[in-house]
């Protein structure tokens, strides 16, 4: 389910369901090219605490 997330210093485990849950709205918003609202998700992410980096090997989540 959450394949393309890469887990930096926090496993899967210690995230939030609700930031995991967030972090699929964001994926989904993305691939339906809304870019405005995956903006919106990743900065409700980051004022809850985790910070969401794109890379080519996928999305790392990184709690702040």
């Amino acid at each position: 389910l959450f394949g393309y997330l890469s887990y930096k210093e926090e496993s899967k485990e210690d995230i939030p369901s609700e930031i995991l849950k967030l972090i699929e709205d964001r994926k989904n918003a993305k691939q339906s090219k809304n870019f405005e609202q995956a903006d919106k998700i990743r900065m409700d992410i980051k004022s809850l605490g985790y910070e969401i980096l794109d890379t080519r090997e996928g999305t790392i989540v990184k709690k702040l």
